[in-house]
Protein backbone atom coordinates (compact mmCIF):
# COMPACT_ATOMS: atom_id res chain seq x y z
CA UNK A 1 0.00 0.00 0.00
CA UNK A 2 1.13 3.57 -1.32
CA UNK A 3 1.12 6.19 1.69
CA UNK A 4 1.05 9.59 0.76
CA UNK A 5 2.61 12.38 3.16
CA UNK A 6 0.62 14.96 4.29
CA UNK A 7 2.52 18.10 3.42
CA UNK A 8 3.94 19.75 6.59
CA UNK A 9 1.31 21.97 8.24
CA UNK A 10 3.44 25.46 8.17
CA UNK A 11 5.62 26.38 5.17
CA UNK A 12 8.64 29.30 5.22
CA UNK A 13 7.61 31.95 2.55
CA UNK A 14 11.19 32.21 1.69
CA UNK A 15 12.09 28.70 1.00
CA UNK A 16 9.18 26.59 1.41
CA UNK A 17 11.03 24.01 3.94
CA UNK A 18 9.15 23.51 6.94
CA UNK A 19 8.66 26.22 9.49
CA UNK A 20 7.45 27.85 12.43
CA UNK A 21 4.72 30.75 12.65
CA UNK A 22 6.63 33.76 14.01
CA UNK A 23 3.61 35.09 16.40
CA UNK A 24 5.60 38.64 16.78
CA UNK A 25 5.78 39.37 13.17
CA UNK A 26 3.13 36.78 12.16
CA UNK A 27 4.68 34.95 9.74
CA UNK A 28 5.89 31.28 8.97
CA UNK A 29 9.59 31.05 8.43
CA UNK A 30 12.53 28.18 9.16
CA UNK A 31 14.92 28.45 11.51
CA UNK A 32 17.79 29.25 8.89
CA UNK A 33 15.15 32.21 7.08
CA UNK A 34 14.42 33.53 10.68
CA UNK A 35 17.30 34.69 11.33
CA UNK A 36 17.93 37.16 8.35
CA UNK A 37 18.18 40.84 8.66
CA UNK A 38 14.58 41.56 7.11
CA UNK A 39 12.93 39.06 10.21
CA UNK A 40 15.25 39.96 12.96
CA UNK A 41 14.23 41.52 15.27
CA UNK A 42 16.10 44.34 17.77
CA UNK A 43 14.61 46.25 20.25
CA UNK A 44 14.03 49.88 20.61
CA UNK A 45 16.83 50.78 23.22
CA UNK A 46 19.48 48.41 21.58
CA UNK A 47 18.39 49.64 18.03
CA UNK A 48 19.27 53.15 19.49
CA UNK A 49 22.67 51.99 20.93
CA UNK A 50 23.53 49.86 18.07
CA UNK A 51 22.70 52.87 15.60
CA UNK A 52 23.28 55.93 17.17
CA UNK A 53 19.67 56.49 16.77
CA UNK A 54 17.24 58.97 18.55
CA UNK A 55 12.99 58.17 19.15
CA UNK A 56 12.10 60.69 16.65
CA UNK A 57 14.21 59.27 13.81
CA UNK A 58 12.85 55.94 14.41
CA UNK A 59 9.48 57.33 14.44
CA UNK A 60 9.39 56.75 10.40
CA UNK A 61 10.04 52.84 10.93
CA UNK A 62 6.66 50.69 11.24
CA UNK A 63 7.42 49.20 15.31
CA UNK A 64 6.41 45.78 15.84
CA UNK A 65 4.74 45.71 19.75
CA UNK A 66 5.18 42.45 22.03
CA UNK A 67 4.77 41.58 25.51
CA UNK A 68 8.25 40.87 27.16
CA UNK A 69 8.69 39.76 30.67
CA UNK A 70 9.21 43.65 31.48
CA UNK A 71 5.94 44.66 29.77
CA UNK A 72 5.09 45.59 26.29
CA UNK A 73 8.38 46.06 24.08
CA UNK A 74 8.47 48.34 21.04
CA UNK A 75 10.64 45.97 18.07
CA UNK A 76 12.24 47.13 14.74
CA UNK A 77 13.16 44.62 12.16
CA UNK A 78 17.03 44.84 11.56
CA UNK A 79 17.19 45.56 8.16
CA UNK A 80 14.82 48.88 8.45
CA UNK A 81 17.11 49.84 10.73
CA UNK A 82 20.92 49.31 9.04
CA UNK A 83 18.51 51.07 5.63
CA UNK A 84 17.78 54.01 8.76
CA UNK A 85 21.06 54.14 9.77
CA UNK A 86 22.46 54.17 6.36
CA UNK A 87 20.40 57.04 5.34
CA UNK A 88 20.69 58.94 8.72
CA UNK A 89 24.89 58.62 8.79
CA UNK A 90 25.08 59.23 4.75
CA UNK A 91 26.76 56.32 4.26
CA UNK A 92 26.49 52.86 2.56
CA UNK A 93 25.93 49.18 4.46
CA UNK A 94 29.44 48.26 4.05
CA UNK A 95 30.30 51.46 5.66
CA UNK A 96 27.92 51.81 8.41
CA UNK A 97 29.97 50.14 11.21
CA UNK A 98 33.07 52.29 10.96
CA UNK A 99 31.06 55.12 10.31
CA UNK A 100 29.50 54.43 13.92
CA UNK A 101 32.02 53.41 15.34
CA UNK A 102 33.60 56.88 14.66
CA UNK A 103 30.88 58.46 15.84
CA UNK A 104 31.38 56.23 18.82
CA UNK A 105 34.89 57.76 19.41
CA UNK A 106 33.84 61.42 18.55
CA UNK A 107 31.03 61.43 21.32
CA UNK A 108 33.21 59.93 24.13
CA UNK A 109 36.07 62.11 23.36
CA UNK A 110 33.28 65.41 23.21
CA UNK A 111 32.41 63.87 26.72
CA UNK A 112 35.76 63.09 28.23
CA UNK A 113 36.22 67.03 27.19
CA UNK A 114 33.06 67.96 29.20
CA UNK A 115 34.15 66.32 31.73
CA UNK A 116 37.58 67.74 31.95
CA UNK A 117 35.71 70.84 32.38
CA UNK A 118 33.73 70.62 34.37
CA UNK A 119 36.50 68.95 36.75
CA UNK A 120 38.72 72.12 36.47
CA UNK A 121 35.79 74.54 37.46
CA UNK A 122 35.24 72.02 40.77
CA UNK A 123 38.90 72.50 41.55
CA UNK A 124 38.76 76.21 41.11
CA UNK A 125 35.67 76.55 43.36
CA UNK A 126 36.72 74.30 46.19
CA UNK A 127 40.45 77.00 45.61
CA UNK A 128 37.92 80.03 46.23
CA UNK A 129 36.19 78.17 49.34
CA UNK A 130 39.66 77.35 50.71
CA UNK A 131 40.92 81.06 50.11
CA UNK A 132 37.64 82.43 51.71
CA UNK A 133 38.35 80.43 54.99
Amino acid sequence: MLRIQNPPKYVCIECSNKGRHNIKINKVLCSICNKLDKYLLISKTRAKELYLLKDNMLSSLIPIHANSSYGEATYYTKQDLINLACNIHETIDDNLENVIQEKIKINKNIKDEKNKIKNQKKIERNKIKAKKK
